[in-house]
This record gives C-alpha cells, sequence and structure tokens, in this order.
C-alpha cells in the first residue's frame, strides 16, 4: 500500500515536473501552478511544497533559493511562492504583448473554446498593464478572426 503511494506520488511529479526549474527555462508562473497541482493531487501540505522547491530547482534558480531567500521564505509556501514569482517573472512590455496577439492562430484540429480561452488570455496580458492599453472592441474582434483557421472563416 504505502509502496503504491510512493510510486503514484513520484508519477505524478514525473508528469509535471519533465526538468528541474532554473529560472531560465521556464515560466515561474507555470512552474508555481505545477506545484499547486502537485500538492492537490498528491495530497501534500504547504510544508511538502516548500520542501519539493528546493528538489525541483537548478541553475541559477538553485543559487538564488541557496543565497538570496530569507529562512522565513523558505518555511512558508505563500512567502516562498511571492519570493518566487518577485523574482522570476518576467517583466511584459507591450511590445511582446502585441507580437504576441498578432502571431496567434488557431490550431488546425484546436477546439474554438480552447482557442477563444488563449486568446482571451492575451488581451488580459493587455488589460493587467494597465494606462488604458486595451484596443477597442472592433480592433479585438477583427484580429479574432484573423486569427481563426481557415476552416472556421469559411463559414462567416
Amino acid at each position: 500500500m504505502l509502496h503504491s503511494l510512493v510510486v503514484g506520488c513520484f508519477k505524478i511529479m514525473a508528469d509535471l515536473f519533465s526538468e528541474p526549474f532554473t529560472g531560465t527555462n521556464s515560466d515561474v508562473v507555470q512552474f508555481v501552478r505545477r506545484l499547486k497541482i502537485w500538492a492537490l493531487q498528491a495530497g501534500k501540505s504547504d510544508a511538502d511544497v516548500v520542501m519539493m522547491v528546493s528538489l525541483l530547482l537548478d541553475g541559477p534558480a538553485l543559487d538564488w533559493y541557496v543565497r538570496l531567500v530569507p529562512i522565513e521564505a523558505k518555511n512558508y509556501w505563500a512567502r516562498l511562492q511571492q519570493a518566487l514569482l518577485t523574482q522570476f517573472r518576467k517583466t511584459e512590455t507591450l511590445e511582446a504583448i502585441w507580437k504576441d496577439i498578432r502571431r496567434v492562430r488557431q490550431g488546425y484540429e484546436e477546439d474554438i473554446r480552447d482557442f477563444i480561452r488563449r486568446f482571451e488570455d492575451l488581451y488580459r496580458r493587455l488589460e493587467r498593464l494597465g494606462n488604458n492599453q486595451v484596443p477597442p472592441d472592433f480592433m479585438k474582434r477583427d484580429q479574432f478572426i484573423v486569427a481563426l483557421h481557415e476552416d472556421i472563416k469559411q463559414f462567416r
């Protein structure tokens, strides 16, 4: 019984963390989200998550953790999570978001609901920048139509 629980826990981890977080190889928001998923699926406490973080770091992220993270952040998941996000979250620029919006396209077999969600997420990134960066609805609609797969556009 215990063996199957341990194996199940490591299987979940292997599925979520194919490589260590270095701070340069992936998005810290995704890393934190995966930690939360692992904790929920494996029934782990905040203390377990804190302990697991140090095992999933490598390179610059591990150096940062060992040298710079205060002891109190290493003892509480909420503080460690905030420290990770503060240190490694990339600052988004208006130009980078618009580049992503112009490049987004619906995948050939991508469900329309999934594409709408992905498209809306890009515009939410603009909203988070503030300063009235959100374009008028007609621009959003036009960009959405451009981004749809050709098979769907023909039904307009």
